[in-house]
């Protein structure tokens, strides 16, 4: 997305008062209603690089245009837990007491099973290293299963 991309949606977003989520390239999410925008003015002929948004938790944050992946405005409110880069903390890692395949959740902590639709793509592949790289492309698609909390299993429950 362009600057003024992003500044359309975040001032769409500020006078319609719609909830908007931000998302940075480092995994960070911002999400609400923007209370507050600030456009850094510009420096030596460039464009400005950075907004300063105030969203409704009423902490103010410094967004560098470079960083942002994407903006969406307008989105579901059910879907205000799910962090949009999910899969930078996700990676198939093999289970020698389970014998089969899981998906390792840096951050919480937990595997996460392997829907059917995986387990279907990697069944017959006889080589480990061609499996895990299936899953791992799948997880690189940020599919919706990844955000099954029913799937997950945390760490400390049991060896896999």
């Amino acid at each position: 997305m362009d600057f003024s991309e992003i500044a359309m949606l975040l001032l769409e977003s500020f006078t319609e008062t719609r909830i908007v989520r931000v998302y940075e390239k480092n995994g960070n999410e911002f999400q609400g209603l923007v209370m507050d925008i600030n456009i850094k003015p510009q420096r030596a002929g460039r464009e400005s690089d950075c907004f300063e948004i105030k969203i409704e938790t009423g902490e103010k944050y410094l967004l560098y245009v470079r960083n942002i992946i994407k903006v969406e405005k307008d989105i579901d409110e059910n879907s205000l837990s799910q962090i949009i880069n999910e899969t930078q903390y996700c990676k198939a890692v093999y289970g020698t007491h389970t014998d089969e395949w899981w998906i390792y959740h840096d951050v919480k902590e937990c595997y996460i099973e392997l829907p059917l639709c995986v387990v279907d793509r990697i069944k017959g592949m006889r080589e480990m290293e061609s499996q895990e790289d299936i899953i791992n492309e799948m997880i690189s698609e940020n599919p919706e299963w990844l955000y099954d909390e029913e799937f997950y299993f945390h760490k400390s429950w049991f060896e896999i």
